[in-house]
């Protein structure tokens, strides 16, 4: 929905950044790969990395998503505490590194 427009307007092209942890490195390629063939006129390209300083150099938007797959059988309190050692620490870590009129 961001590279169509929906979140920033139809005139506003994006850069993805992505992080993820280093076992993930196969996984997050992929989808780096499957962005770049899709038919997405905003989106102008991606960042795909293990490194929070390289996904976080010159973004202005970030959007926050929790990297541990729900599996079968487990609750949604059980995914969302493995994934707050992850994301509990970013905030402090973007607000450094983001450019001052980040969102």
């Amino acid at each position: 929905m961001i590279a169509r427009g929906v979140m920033l307007g139809v005139d506003q092209s994006v850069i993805f950044h992505m992080l993820d942890s280093p076992p993930a490195t196969e996984a997050l390629n992929g989808v780096k790969m499957e962005l770049a063939n899709t038919a997405l006129p905003l989106l102008k390209g991606v960042v795909a990395t293990t490194y929070a300083v390289e996904a976080s150099y010159g973004v202005n938007i970030a959007v926050m998503v929790g990297d541990f797959p729900r599996k079968e059988g487990m609750e949604r309190k059980t995914v969302m505490s493995k994934n707050a050692p992850y994301t509990n620490p970013r905030p402090q870590f973007l607000r450094s590194m983001l450019l001052p009129t980040a969102r």
